[in-house]
């Protein structure tokens, strides 16, 4: 089945309690959770369906932190973990080498 998407992804940075971010792992490489925004489907919505479905985790508190222009067009989204068991995915430390470059300014507020 093909989905006809809007070309809008989110891109969900969640943050623990201890501040750990939650990260998958694409071609070897931390990414944070991210996918496209479905028609017909908020941003906020999105970000709740991509992280659960790429993780396990339900979110919650989604609020938009900025965008980013840097190859597809992102709506960078920061929530909090609120049920759910990691099923994919994992959590690491801001500081971990390959997340602290993309994530440290947006958990550093």
């Amino acid at each position: 089945m093909t989905m006809i998407g809007s070309g809008l992804v989110a891109t969900v940075m969640v943050v623990d309690g201890a501040g750990s971010v939650l990260v998958v792992a694409r071609d070897g490489v931390l990414e944070l959770p991210s996918g496209v925004v479905r028609l017909g489907e908020t941003v906020v919505e999105a970000a709740a369906r991509v992280v659960a479905e790429q993780t396990g985790v339900v979110v919650g508190d989604v609020g938009v932190v900025g965008l980013d222009g840097e190859g597809e067009f992102s709506v960078l989204l920061r929530a909090a973990p609120r049920g759910g068991e990691v099923t994919g995915g994992r959590w690491v430390a801001v500081g971990e080498a390959g997340v602290r470059e993309r994530v440290q300014h947006w958990v550093s507020d």
